[in-house]
């Protein structure tokens, strides 16, 4: 095993093709790399869990610079989706804000899809709606009646974010992955 701070993380074997009894020695190396490769092995699992959150960090501050400079909410919504879309590496949503909304990569008509299954959420629903097959939903989920709909417009999968202020939504971002 290759362990590191009394936990498991990983194993290693050794394989012979012929019946073999490891000596001492053998098994003193084989645990000496264990370790070694264990502290790497975190290492490398720390470097990249940092190299992602500065990513993160990297474009929630290109967004906040970006939102900032936008000169009207029509822009601000713009920008935010571009930039929400472009770090998730996906190729569609939408962003409302009551009735003002911006849109990539959908068509009108399955905006106006997005738009009856925001107005289908419940006003005082606060919670992340996650729907990652809409081929796979099933009737006793409030949105089943949508799912043929996103099916024909070759949406697999969507996410609706309610961003809520004094228990009402006050923001909505709806994005997608399409077949």
């Amino acid at each position: 095993p290759l362990v590191y701070k009394d936990t498991v993380i990983a194993a290693i074997g050794c394989y012979y093709d012929h019946p073999h009894t490891g000596s001492d020695a053998e098994n003193e190396v084989m645990l000496a790399f264990a370790r070694q490769a264990a502290v790497a092995l975190q290492n490398a699992r720390l470097f990249d869990e940092t190299r992602r959150r500065a990513a993160h960090l990297e474009a929630m501050n290109a967004i906040i610079s970006a939102v900032s400079a936008a000169a009207d909410l029509q822009e601000l919504l713009e920008i935010a989706l571009d930039h929400t879309l472009r770090a998730l590496d996906l190729e569609s949503g939408g962003i409302w804000v009551g009735e003002q909304h911006a849109l990539r990569g959908l068509s009108a008509d399955i905006a106006e899809t997005y738009s009856l299954i925001r107005q289908a959420i419940p006003s005082d629903m606060s919670t992340v709606v996650s729907v990652p097959d809409w081929q796979l939903v099933n009737q006793e989920e409030f949105y089943f009646d949508f799912a043929s709909l996103m099916e024909q417009h070759g949406m697999r999968g969507s996410l609706y974010i309610p961003l809520v202020a004094e228990g009402r939504p006050l923001l909505g971002i709806c994005l997608g992955h399409q077949l």
